[in-house]
């Protein structure tokens, strides 16, 4: 059962709904519930465009690295996750609890598991008004996993857990107040439509210069260009980062540059035209 402080801090999520306090006050109260040292909130208003609601952790440290996390897996990692293409199976809400262990996707699973030693994984699957909330909370590698007594507090409070968190979503949509990190959007704030589109302009671009970039070369400049991280490059296009690091550099000789810096100056001019008017 939850105590009259917890209840309280149900109270404080209410009050704070719609303001910057939102995502810490949040964090504190299943913080406190399930003993946890990373919270992160993505909504899915479409299958191919998330956002990050919140992202905290422990300390500045841990919340900085859960951010970059948070970052390259709206940039394209949300692909390879298992967890957001299972089925709810009919009810609305679904609660569990996931090992790092279990991720078949061993690039996946390295790169937001296993390096930042997050090993277990309490998972609440939302779906209100056409949109899919995920939350996450996470303990690390030298802690011992969620139980049944979590399992519980959880299928308690769920309910009310995705309808504040969609309430939230609503009312900082509406405000335009998106000057922290209570949304962070993909690349260039796109559509998945439109970010895929932008992706395959600027590739044809760059391999439109006969003799210079490759195909893949292109791919990987297209998504530098547009902002993703190389991390989130190796996990879109199933090579490893070195790769990466290998095709980067290939292109850069070929285009006769040496700096990403330089590579926007390059193409900047052309993901302006071609957002502003020619997929209009």
């Amino acid at each position: 059962m939850l105590s009259s402080v917890q209840l309280d801090h149900l109270g404080d999520i209410v009050s704070t709904i719609g303001s910057r306090e939102f995502g810490q006050t949040f964090y504190n109260l299943f913080r406190d519930l399930l003993d946890v040292e990373e919270c992160t909130v993505f909504s899915f208003p479409d299958p191919a465009n998330p956002s990050s609601l919140i992202v905290e952790g422990n300390c500045e440290k841990q919340r900085q690295a859960a951010r970059k996390l948070a970052s390259d897996y709206i940039a394209g990692g949300f692909l390879n996750d298992p967890n957001v293409r299972r089925p709810i199976g009919g009810q609305p809400i679904d609660v569990y609890v996931t090992e790092a262990d279990s991720i078949f996707n061993t690039a996946y699973r390295q790169h937001y598991y296993d390096t930042p030693q997050l090993t277990h994984e309490l998972v609440v699957l939302g779906n209100t008004n056409g949109t899919l909330y995920y939350t996450s909370f996470y303990r690390r590698k030298d802690r011992h996993g969620f139980g049944d007594s979590e399992l519980e507090i959880m299928n308690l409070v769920a309910g009310f857990m995705v309808k504040a968190l969609h309430r939230h979503s609503e009312l900082v949509r509406h405000s335009g107040d998106h000057n922290d990190f209570t949304f962070v959007h993909a690349p260039g704030d796109l559509s998945g439509q439109l970010r895929q589109k932008t992706l395959e302009h600027l590739k044809n671009v760059l391999v439109s210069d006969p003799g210079k970039l490759s195909q893949r070369e292109a791919e990987i400049c297209a998504c530098i260009v547009m902002g993703y991280s190389t991390e989130a490059i190796s996990l879109n296009c199933s090579i490893s980062p070195n790769t990466v690091a290998t095709h980067r550099k290939r292109a850069y000789a070929k285009l006769g540059i040496s700096s990403q810096n330089e590579l926007f100056l390059c193409y900047f001019s052309a993901v302006r035209e071609f957002q502003s008017g020619m997929l209009q």
